[in-house]
């Protein structure tokens, strides 16, 4: 077994098997079933079609906190106790709602305020992809989330062709609602990781699916970005670059950043697909960070565990590129 020769003795063995190799291109993205989502958006236009019709005062004061809290977060240092303040007012308004209706119809008329909120949102993110203009409406709706796609590049107010918003609509939902789950506070009832009680109907519809969660892994794994703690320092630095070796060496920088944020995220997505080709995905992102000695230890993984896997092929030509990069 390879596993049980060194890396060394295995990369002669592989180059002289391979002796052409070919660079990695880019990660495999895992498939999403296209139906569950048509259903997940079906659900929720069938609520926002009937939120249309009228909210209540109560839920409707459910919605002015959050925007009043959405102002405070439009800032690039909110200020942390009115930050507070915006929170607990809205987990007083939806306190109201759950003593005054029960906690399944207040569960009820949170997710129609939801529904209701995200066809609006889907409708401001379309006139911002013909205008580039981020409306007051926008900012009310979903400040914190256009903050967080334009600081990861998703966004760019100043591009020239304003159209550039990269996340697709089914995506951009998806993140909507994570957000407005957090800041509601429904976040553990309709977010990963909770297991829906058959007997709560609205919870099993309603909570994030597994279509949903395979979506965002495709945004992640198609369009990585650098961490957050180094985007603003590199993102800065390749602004001010004075010299083309400079700003070379600042794209260079910010590349290998992002490939090491998608590296991270390769490993969440077998939790929803346990037949991801998660070594294959991880040989690629590491040669794309120019980390090659584990980009050749995960092919060469790839390669002894799955001989005639998808990328069974790929991945020994793959493993000769990388060697010979790691080696000159």
């Amino acid at each position: 077994m390879l596993a049980l020769v060194p890396l060394t003795v295995a990369s002669l063995l592989f180059l002289l098997l391979v002796p052409r190799g070919t660079p990695p291109d880019d990660v495999p993205l895992p498939p999403v079933d296209r139906r569950e989502l048509d259903a997940v958006a079906a659900a929720d236009a069938a609520l926002a079609g009937k939120a249309a019709k009228g909210l209540d005062a109560d839920v409707r004061a459910v919605g002015s906190a959050l925007a009043a809290l959405h102002v405070q977060l439009d800032v690039d240092a909110p200020n942390i106790r009115e930050v507070d303040l915006a929170v607990d007012g809205i987990a007083d308004e939806i306190k109201r709602i759950q003593d005054a209706k029960g906690a399944d119809a207040g569960l009820e008329a949170m997710l129609t305020l939801r529904a209701l909120q995200l066809q609006e949102f889907l409708g401001e993110v379309r006139v911002l992809r013909q205008t580039g203009v981020v409306s007051e409406p926008l900012r009310r709706l979903a400040a914190p989330l256009v903050r967080k796609l334009t600081s990861f590049g998703w966004f760019a107010p100043a591009a020239t062709d304003h159209r550039y918003v990269i996340p697709e609509d089914r995506e951009l939902a998806v993140l909507f609602k994570r957000m407005w789950n957090t800041e509601t506070g429904l976040a553990p009832l309709l977010s990963p990781g909770h297991r829906p009680d058959a007997a709560n109907a609205l919870t099993a519809q309603y909570a994030e699916t597994r279509a949903e969660r395979l979506l965002l892994h495709r945004l992640n794994l198609r369009t990585p970005h650098a961490e957050s703690a180094s985007m603003v320092r590199l993102a800065l630095a390749k602004r001010i670059a004075a010299t083309p070796a400079e700003k070379l060496k600042a794209e260079e920088d910010l590349q290998v950043s992002s490939e090491r944020f998608r590296a991270a995220k390769i490993a969440d997505v077998r939790a929803d697909d346990p037949s991801y080709p998660v070594d294959y995905a991880l040989g690629v992102a590491l040669y794309r960070a120019h980390d090659y000695e584990h980009s050749a230890e995960a092919l060469l993984r790839y390669t002894e565990l799955n001989p005639g896997g998808d990328y069974a092929l790929r991945a020994r030509h793959h493993l000769a590129a990388v060697l010979r990069a790691r080696d000159r």
